[in-house]
C-alpha cells in the first residue's frame, strides 16, 4: 500500500543492485496465498572470511510498520551463522519485538513465527552469500 492521493500515480522506483556476492532472503507466513503476512522477514549479508558483513534485517507484520533490526544486525556482524548464533539471535529478536494481537494471530504467535522466519531466512542469506576476500 502507498499513501498516494486518489489522482497520483506510481511511474518509476529506482533500488540498488545488491552488490556482488551478497545473500539474500525473504520469509513470509499468511494463512491463504495473497492475504496479508501475519510475519515476514527479509535478510542481505555478505560474508568476508567466513564472517557475515553488512547484515540488513527487516521485519513486518509484526508492529504497526515495517522495522529494521539495527541491534541484531550488529550482534551478528563479523561471526559466523552457525547454529548457535541461528539460537542466539532468535532469542534476541524475539525478545526485542512487541507485537500487536488481533482477529488473525496474538502476539505470541506472531513473535515466535517471527523467530522462526527469521532463523530460515538467515541460513538461507548465509548459504546464497558468496565468501568474497576482505
Amino acid at each position: 500500500m502507498t499513501a498516494l492521493e486518489p489522482d497520483e500515480l506510481v511511474t518509476e522506483i529506482e533500488l540498488d543492485s545488491l552488490p556482488s556476492g551478497t545473500g539474500w532472503a525473504f520469509e513470509e507466513f499468511a494463512r491463504r496465498h495473497g492475504d496479508y503476512a501475519l510475519a515476514a522477514v527479509a535478510v542481505t549479508m555478505e560474508r568476508r572470511a567466513d564472517a557475515a558483513a553488512n547484515i540488513r534485517i527487516g521485519l513486518m507484520g509484526v508492529g504497526e510498520t515495517p522495522m529494521r533490526m539495527r541491534r541484531l544486525e550488529a550482534m551478528l556482524e563479523g561471526v559466523e551463522i552457525n547454529a548457535t548464533m541461528l539460537d542466539q539471535a532468535v532469542d534476541e529478536l524475539r525478545s526485542t519485538i512487541e507485537p500487536n494481537s488481533d482477529l488473525n494471530a496474538s502476539a505470541d504467535y506472531r513473535r515466535h513465527l517471527a523467530g522462526t522466519l527469521a532463523r530460515r531466512a538467515l541460513s538461507d542469506a548465509w548459504s546464497r552469500a558468496i565468501v568474497m576476500s576482505s
